[in-house]
């Protein structure tokens, strides 16, 4: 047998070494490089795990002592389990005793949303992570109906009789937590319990901060989203059903890319759901096209499209096109869409566009082109130098201002300050006046630093043996209801001996 040279067998050796411990996953077990070192480490076999996991049965909880799924649970929350302890059943959020908003016909009075109907928009088209905030401290949405509330139903009344010459495009501004999501909420709320066709948009930056999918259409030369589109389509269908199944087609709608065809005299409904069943989704951003330039040509139905955050739809978005450039919105599909019903560019012969601008996002903030129009207060002096792009002014040309007021007057804050404080923890003037001075009388600052500010006043403290909260429309008589009613206070605390 032919033996290696010494300066061989040593290179050899080393040869095998490398090979097996820089680069042992281009080997298998039977390489003769890793066969010449058996230390050589054992190489996962990360195919095998893969078809393990392929053929793990769905829904099986995995065993919590094994491998990784050890950890994995300890950051799980419990089950829900009832709290049956004494010391959770202590207290609760107490009822409000409220009429509904759209009995409140005169301002101000403190009114609950109605959305115990399935088909309410709030229940499908969602809320603004503010309001959200505060009506889970209360236990059933509610507002209070202003000045500026009963103007802006004037205003729908109008649009929904179709008045000629009368501008039907409403951009709602003022400061920072003077109320103008409220604003919008109500006028939603006023329009579908009116029967009106509402598409709602509480969250209007959700269409341009990159969350769902794009891709550009060659039909209209913008970026399609047509997830975004889907789950418009299929709230819209969920909200106005009934609206829509009166409606139908004026003329024949085709699509042969989509091989879609819709004859004429269909009803919406039945277009929408056409399109619903589509998949994938590549038919959604079409359909509701085409649904919204029927909702614009009838006049049987009013109908209200409401954007809140609508700085957002004038100015560059998270979106990237393929050169890793900004997308601006106008070139987006959705907020192209709002942005022509703000413009006038898209009309409903019944109907109103109403968009609320948000001065307080710092993502998204207002652009030039809205301080201008709308001679909105800036945070800092204005400049020749700021870039203006005429796109945005043509989409905002004409459009109405709906300046909210800063503050509130005496009546407001005291029906809000009713609402929020609770009738039978004994709202006094003395506490009324002191947390109307402390927050100027700006609505936000008075809920939350005035009212929550304080445990004494605040709902989330009176006790389950408080009863409901009674507020009448002025709520006078829900006080003397709540004080003839409510249990004795406690006796004050007192020093025992030393």
């Amino acid at each position: 047998m032919h033996r290696l040279a010494p300066k061989a067998a040593r290179a050899a050796s080393a040869t095998s070494r490398s090979l097996s411990t820089t680069t042992p996953a281009r080997f298998s077990a039977t390489t003769p490089a890793l066969a010449l070192n058996p230390n050589a480490p054992d190489v996962p076999d990360f195919a095998q795990k893969k078809r393990e996991r392929k053929r793990a049965v769905p829904g099986k909880v995995p065993d919590k002592n094994v491998g990784k799924d050890a950890r994995k649970h300890a950051f799980h929350p419990s089950p829900h389990a009832p709290a049956k302890a004494p010391i959770f059943q202590e207290w609760h959020v107490p009822e409000l005793v409220v009429p509904t908003i759209q009995t409140v016909k005169k301002a101000p009075g403190a009114g609950a949303f109605d959305t115990s109907r399935a088909e309410h928009p709030f229940n499908h088209f969602g809320l603004p992570k503010k309001q959200i905030a505060e009506f889970r401290l209360l236990s059933k949405p509610a507002s209070v109906v202003r000045e500026i509330t009963t103007f802006t139903r004037d205003l729908l009344d109008k649009a929904a009789n179709g008045t000629s010459g009368e501008n039907h495009r409403l951009a709602i501004t003022g400061a920072t937590g003077s109320g103008k999501s409220f604003l919008l909420l109500q006028a939603v709320d006023y329009c579908a319990a009116n029967g009106w066709v509402v598409l709602y948009f509480p969250r209007s930056y959700n269409l341009v901060s990159s969350t769902t999918a794009h891709v550009y259409d060659i039909r209209t030369r913008t970026f399609a989203q047509p997830n975004y589109a889907y789950g418009t389509l299929k709230r819209l269908i969920a909200t106005n059903a009934p609206q829509l199944a009166k409606l139908r087609t004026t003329r024949a709608h085709a699509s042969a890319s989509h091989r879609f065809d819709v004859p004429e005299g269909t009803p919406l409904a039945e277009l929408a759901r056409l399109a619903l069943k589509d998949q994938p989704m590549t038919l959604a951003p079409v359909a509701l096209d085409m649904l919204l330039e029927e909702l614009g040509k009838q006049e049987d139905v009013p109908v209200l499209v409401a954007a809140d955050d609508m700085q957002a739809l004038c100015g560059q978005t998270l979106y990237k096109d393929p050169q890793f450039r900004s997308i601006a919105a106008w070139h987006l599909g959705m907020p192209r869409l709002l942005l022509e019903f703000a413009g006038g560019m898209r009309k409903f012969k019944r109907g109103a566009f109403i968009g609320a601008v948000t001065n307080s996002d710092p993502l998204f903030p207002v652009p030039a082109e809205l301080l201008d129009a709308f001679e909105m207060e800036r945070s800092y002096p204005a400049s020749p130098y700021d870039c203006r792009r005429p796109e945005v002014m043509e989409y905002i040309d004409g459009i109405m201002q709906l300046r909210v007021p800063e503050r509130f007057n005496i009546e407001e804050a005291m029906a809000l300050y009713e609402l929020w404080a609770g009738a039978a923890n004994g709202p006094t003037d003395e506490g009324f006046l002191q947390r109307f001075t402390e927050s100027g009388g700006n609505p936000r600052a008075f809920v939350w630093q005035g009212v929550l500010g304080s445990l004494q006043t605040s709902t989330a403290a009176i006790q389950a043996t408080s009863g409901p909260v009674l507020l009448g429309v002025n709520g006078a008589a829900g006080i003397e209801q709540a004080a003839a009613t409510s249990p004795p206070p406690p006796p004050p605390m007192t020093a025992g001996p030393a």
